[in-house]
């Protein structure tokens, strides 16, 4: 016998799903809100849901609808602060549209929150983000269903009855991905999905989702113990779940999710540009105050420390750190360093001009407050204190040094170097000769 109504309709259609749903793809807490067909009459009842004119004469048509049907649906900016189950008709120029439903049921703010999620472009549908990654525009935010926003007390079974309706109208209108599976759910649809002229956006259906606020209607110590319960069971779970896996491969695991969602780009801040590999993740840097100012349009300047200004004013001022050669005042030592060791330091003294290169960094220590640096540089090189013996080159810091004796040249020249030593040593010996001080009147004897 066909429905009078649409409440009646709805009603079957939801107790069909919670019957031929398998208990895997279910959330357990549905038994729990609708323990029988009459509880769900009942919540719809009380929960005072209303429904689009002409969607039970669309449900009930022998030809599936056009787009135009989701077209001309009520508005979804006309919900307000009510719950609802809405959905989203895509378009792009020469490429098939797209439709998607899902459901707004924010605790305060209703289905003005989801909208405006999507305005922002914010926590979007993976589908649907795709799909405005390639080109397409959200035409139409129309309402299949809604409510008033519910009083505390009747929150939570009201997310679930609006839950329950868009996994029905998302099986109903086939707005899922694929269609060459049933995704194990029942067969809702009344039509044959390749009559369908639209495409889908759903990744799957919304049985198997969590069901938000379940201690929103709680008393305040009913809440503290609900709290309790939940994470001891969540620790109990957890504890089962290290017990039957490998650490390692459990970490694994994890790795491996975390760049899945990257190269989904499934946890994107777009007002920051920025990807995250987690939803912690990502609401820990909406908590940010970066985040918060780059979305309200807030520019900030780096506070300065009036003691750190003053102090390096004081500096440039008494000519603290100071270049003569440049005539140059800095206000840190890092700096004057810097500038020493630049290009753009100008060699203006005929004195400081005629050195060799080898001996610039002395020239630069001798003149007036050179810097401790640059003084500390011209003493390692006077004294040779970092030397290649096979290159005779001096070096002024070990790290040029340790640089020094992996280039391919400074190698050749070792291997050469150990060579010779190890023929011009012991004969050396035989005559008495200090062989590292007369190598080279050795050499030139023997020729």
């Amino acid at each position: 016998m066909a429905p009078a109504n649409m409440h009646e309709w709805a009603v079957n259609a939801i107790w069909q799903l919670l019957q031929d749903t398998p208990e895997k793809l279910l959330n357990p807490k549905y038994h729990k809100v609708f323990p029988s067909l009459d509880a769900v009459q009942t919540l719809m009842t009380q929960a005072g849901v209303q429904f689009a004119p002409d969607l039970l004469a669309t449900v009930q048509s022998s030809t599936p609808p056009k787009v135009s049907f989701f077209e001309g649906l009520p508005s979804m900016a006309s919900g307000g602060t009510d719950y609802g189950d809405y959905e989203l008709v895509l378009k792009k120029l020469g490429y098939p549209d797209i439709v998607y439903n899902g459901s707004a049921t924010a605790k305060k703010q209703g289905m003005a929150k989801r909208s405006g999620n999507y305005e922002k472009k914010e926590n979007l549908p993976k589908h649907v983000e795709e799909a405005l990654d390639q080109g397409y525009r959200i035409t139409s935010k129309g309402l299949f269903c809604w409510a008033p926003r519910p009083k505390t007390g009747m929150m939570f079974r009201t997310r679930a009855l609006f839950k329950a309706l868009e996994a029905v109208f998302s099986l109903v209108f086939w707005t899922l991905k694929l269609r060459d599976t049933d995704y194990g759910m029942p067969d809702l649809c009344p039509w044959l999905i390749d009559d369908i002229d639209y495409e889908g956006a759903c990744s799957h259906v919304c049985s198997t989702e969590g069901i938000q606020g379940e201690e929103d209607d709680l008393s305040p110590a009913e809440r503290v113990q609900w709290h309790l319960d939940a994470d001891a069971r969540r620790k109990a779970m957890q504890k089962i779940s290290d017990a039957r896996q490998d650490p390692e491969k459990r970490r694994r695991r994890a790795q491996r999710t975390a760049a899945k969602a990257l190269a989904l780009k499934r946890f994107k801040c777009h007002p920051c540009n920025q990807i995250f590999p987690a939803a912690g993740k990502q609401r820990e840097h909406d908590l940010t105050t970066k985040h918060k100012d780059k979305v309200n349009g807030v520019t900030r300047k780096p506070a300065k420390d009036p003691y750190d200004t003053a102090w390096r004013a004081k500096n440039i001022a008494s000519k603290k750190y100071f270049c003569r050669p440049c005539d140059k005042a800095f206000d840190s030592q890092s700096k004057l360093d810097r500038h020493l060791g630049g290009a753009t330091c100008k060699r203006k003294t005929p004195g400081y001009i005629d050195v060799e290169p080898a001996q610039a960094p002395l020239a630069r220590a001798a003149s007036k407050d050179g810097g401790r640096a640059a003084r500390r540089r011209a003493q390692n090189i006077a004294a040779k204190r970092y030397f290649c013996r096979p290159c005779d080159k001096v070096c002024d810091e070990q790290t040029k040094l340790d640089r020094h004796k992996k280039t391919d040249i400074c190698k050749q020249k070792t291997a050469a170097y150990k060579d010779v030593r190890k023929v011009e040593g012991p004969v050396a010996a035989l005559f008495g000769i200090d062989w590292l001080a007369g190598r080279k009147y050795f050499r030139a004897s023997l020729v």
